[in-house]
């Protein structure tokens, strides 16, 4: 179900095979794309096909939009599309011989790309940077940035790594004569 202009209405069934994402900016847009390099759009009433946006269909994975004219979408051989104004781009291959594995776009002139190996890509709403090690131990799945100010700026591995640990704002500063809270073993906050 989706809420809209306060009632809940119930969602319409998509019938395409292996929907990969979906990315609602507002209650009149949504994007979502298909793993066979198809696009769809949501208008607020009802779901159009786009067509193929990836011809060469590398597997589309992720999708997101800061806006009903601006997303981004990322695929399994290094490629980006971005969709802006009314139309998506060709893909181009922004990160050759890996694997791109998750988009988040929070504003219009910033989205971050992620590798499975854990590089990081950034697109200003014009380019995509080149990848940048953030030094994250594993393989990466996902990322979701709530603001541009949530996202790692460009450089050093440092801002990312460290993001990647932390879910959601730093804690408050504890009032003055208080020692600093810390997590328990079931993970709620507790005095030190």
């Amino acid at each position: 179900a989706r809420y809209r202009n306060g009632a809940v209405r119930p969602l319409e069934r998509i019938t395409s095979p292996i929907m990969e994402d979906v990315s609602c900016p507002a209650d009149d847009f949504c994007a979502a794309v298909k793993f066979q390099s198809d696009a769809l759009a949501f208008d607020g009433s009802g779901w159009a096909n786009q067509g193929v946006i990836e011809p060469d269909s590398h597997g589309l994975r992720d999708v997101s939009c800061a806006t009903a004219t601006l997303c981004a979408t990322v695929d399994a051989s290094g490629y980006a599309l971005s969709f802006v104004g009314t139309s998506w781009s060709a893909p181009v291959d922004v990160a050759p011989g890996q694997k791109l594995v998750a988009v988040s776009c929070p504003s219009e002139s910033l989205c971050v790309a992620i590798t499975a190996r854990g590089d990081a890509l950034m697109y200003d709403g014009t380019t995509w940077s080149s990848p940048t090690d953030t030094a994250i131990p594993g393989t990466v799945t996902s990322i979701s940035c709530s603001s541009a100010h949530s996202c790692p700026e460009p450089g050093p591995p440092a801002p990312l790594h460290q993001h990647a640990r932390q879910c959601g704002p730093p804690p408050p500063a504890p009032p003055p004569g208080l020692p600093p809270a810390s997590t328990g073993s079931a993970g709620i906050r507790s005095p030190a």
